[in-house]
């Protein structure tokens, strides 16, 4: 997307009369998808905090099924020590 707007851009600079506006219109849809992906990127980012005792949950339902921490680690986005003071938690039950 950034090639094409980089294209439109120099086709507006550079380019004669009747191929500028196309251009510029061009140049403003690519802006927009751009925004509208970053937007959609923000959106689907995963936020941590507001997951903890689901995330908790399921990390000890692994583990109380036999899977080893690192390979919650590499199911989840959790870190090493999230999932070992679940273990822990787990051991106190």
């Amino acid at each position: 997307m950034r090639r094409a707007l980089a294209l439109w851009n120099e086709i507006a600079r550079h380019g004669d009369s009747e191929l500028t506006p196309i251009a510029r219109h061009k140049q403003q849809e690519i802006a927009a998808l751009l925004t509208q992906q970053k937007v959609e990127k923000e959106a689907a980012k995963y936020h941590c905090r507001s997951h903890i005792d689901a995330d908790r949950e399921w990390i000890m339902t692994h583990l109380r099924n036999g899977m080893k921490p690192r390979e919650i680690e590499g199911l989840t986005r959790r870190s090493s020590a999230f999932i070992y003071r679940c273990k822990k938690l787990l051991a106190g039950e």
